[in-house]
């Protein structure tokens, strides 16, 4: 899809890349597609979302096109 992301190490999370440099700029735009993550300026970690992969595996599949619109609006 685009985004940069590293596979954690046995965590129940993950910190991706935002495709903009303001990561909560970023995360607004994913809350307008109903996809719900966290800064990583937060954790010292700006330009970088947090997501949680503890939810169910449908959900992560549901958000897809989510995080497909919000980083077509970044373009």
């Amino acid at each position: 899809m685009g985004y940069e992301v590293n596979r954690p190490e046995g965590t129940f999370y993950i910190f991706m890349k935002t495709p903009i440099a303001d990561d909560i700029a970023f995360i607004r735009l994913l809350a307008r597609e109903g996809v719900l993550a966290v800064p990583g300026a937060g954790f010292g970690r700006t330009g970088y979302m947090r997501l949680s992969l503890t939810v169910p595996h449908d959900m992560i599949e549901r958000s897809f096109a989510g995080f497909a619109a919000a980083l077509a609006a970044c373009k």
